[in-house]
């Protein structure tokens, strides 16, 4: 691990920084330790990102193996340009960048193996991916989601038990 990544960590399990800010902007947060979460601990797996959009990861989220996480995509209507070439700036049209949207993922949520979370999405607290889902839209708290494109399954709880639940936690 890079001196970077360590001091990230480090700043983390002190308290000085959230999750949240260490996966934050710009950059991958690599593999630490077993355990394929992110919390206050700081254990993390593999999350790629590949734009300047945040990317915001609340606690008690699990992750299987392999999530990506991808917060924007390439500019290819630019004419007499190749898409490698297109700048931050080429995104912008009428002052609004539609190629990069932040991701933000909500505490509670168990992301299942190889799952991909695109540009511009939410999934709400204690939610549910289903294993290779590809989310493309964004999701209630306690939705229980699958599929290429992901959609609701079912919920979790009724309305009743997520009162009951978040009572209790």
């Amino acid at each position: 691990m890079g001196a970077g990544v360590e001091a990230r960590h480090e700043a983390l399990r002190e308290g000085r920084v959230s999750a949240p800010d260490v996966v934050g902007h710009k950059g991958i947060v690599e593999p630490f330790g077993r355990r394929r979460h992110v919390d206050t601990e700081g254990q993390y797996n593999l999350l790629h990102r590949c734009t300047d959009a945040p990317c915001a990861i609340g606690k008690k989220v699990l992750f299987g193996p392999h999530p990506t996480i991808i917060t924007g995509d390439h500019r290819i209507d630019v004419l007499g340009k190749y898409i490698a070439d297109v700048t931050v700036e080429e995104k912008f049209v009428n002052g609004e960048n539609h190629y990069d949207q932040p991701v933000t993922i909500e505490d509670d949520v168990w992301c299942g193996a190889n799952v991909t979370i695109l540009k511009g999405v939410t999934i709400g607290r204690g939610s549910v991916v289903a294993a290779g889902a590809v989310v493309t839209k964004s999701f209630p708290p306690y939705s229980i989601i699958g599929g290429v494109p992901a959609k609701l399954l079912k919920m979790r709880f009724t309305e009743e038990e997520i009162k009951k639940h978040e009572e209790a936690l």
